[in-house]
C-alpha cells in the first residue's frame, strides 16, 4: 500500500492538487529519514501518537460536517466551496506545518521549482502542528464550539506547553460569515494534511505485524 494510500479519504478535486503536492513531499521527507534510521518518535515528551492520530481523523469528519453545514447554511448569500474561496490570504499564518515538517528549502532549477530537503525534527513537526491548531482553534471558536474543544483535545495531547489565543469577536455579517467559512475550508486542508503526517509517523513507530 502506498504512504498516500494509508487514510480512505476521497481524493479532492484537480484544483487541490498543490495541497496534495505538499503531502507527498513531507511524507517523502519522512520516508527518506525513516529508511536511514534517524526517525526517532519523541516518547520521552510522552505523546502518545496514536491518540494523537485517532484525534486528528475525529477532527478531519467533524470539519467535513460542519463544512457540508456551512454550505447548507450559506447557500442563499455565497457558494463556500473551494472555487470560490481564494484562501492565500487565509493559510500565510498557518504554514507551519509545512514548513517545519517538510523542512526544506526551494530553488529555480532551468525554470522548474527544486525541492532541496533538509534534516527532518520530529519534534519540531509536532510543535508545528500544535502551533497550527492553536490558531485554528481560536478562529473555529464561533463556527463550531464542539470542534474548537476538539482541537483543543489534541493540542493538549501533543504536550508541549503554549497559551490560548482569543476567539474573534462574534459577528453576524456578511464579512463574518465569509470569514467562517474561509477558515473551515482551509482547516480541512490542513488537518488533511496533519491526519496524514500523524498516521506515517505513528505508523513508523508501531509497524503492523
Amino acid at each position: 500500500m502506498a504512504i498516500i494510500d494509508y487514510l480512505d479519504i476521497t481524493r479532492p478535486p484537480s484544483s487541490y492538487l498543490g495541497s496534495w503536492l505538499i503531502v507527498a513531499l513531507i511524507i517523502s521527507n519522512l520516508t527518506t529519514h525513516a529508511k536511514g534510521g534517524s526517525l526517532a518518535m519523541p516518547e520521552s515528551r510522552g505523546v502518545n501518537l496514536t491518540k494523537c492520530f485517532t484525534l486528528s481523523r475525529e477532527l478531519l469528519t467533524d470539519a467535513n460536517e460542519t463544512w457540508h453545514q456551512q454550505q447548507e447554511h450559506l447557500s442563499h448569500q455565497f457558494n463556500c466551496t473551494y472555487e470560490e474561496i481564494d484562501l492565500k490570504e487565509v493559510i500565510k499564518n498557518k504554514m507551519n506545518t509545512v514548513n517545519e515538517c517538510l523542512q526544506s528549502g526551494s530553488a529555480m532549477n532551468e525554470g522548474c521549482l527544486e525541492v532541496i530537503k533538509a534534516p527532518f525534527d520530529e519534534n519540531k513537526c509536532l510543535k508545528a502542528i500544535q502551533d497550527d491548531l492553536i490558531i485554528y482553534k481560536a478562529e473555529l471558536h464561533n463556527v463550531n464550539k464542539s470542534l474548537s474543544n476538539t482541537i483543543g483535545k489534541l493540542i493538549e495531547a501533543l504536550r508541549f506547553p503554549y497559551e490560548e489565543k482569543k476567539p474573534p469577536t462574534p459577528s453576524s455579517s456578511f464579512s463574518a460569515m465569509k470569514k467562517c467559512c474561509e477558515v473551515t475550508l482551509s482547516f480541512r486542508l490542513r488537518i488533511e494534511t496533519i491526519t496524514r503526517v500523524l498516521n506515517f509517523m505513528n505508523s513508523t513507530k508501531h509497524p503492523a505485524k
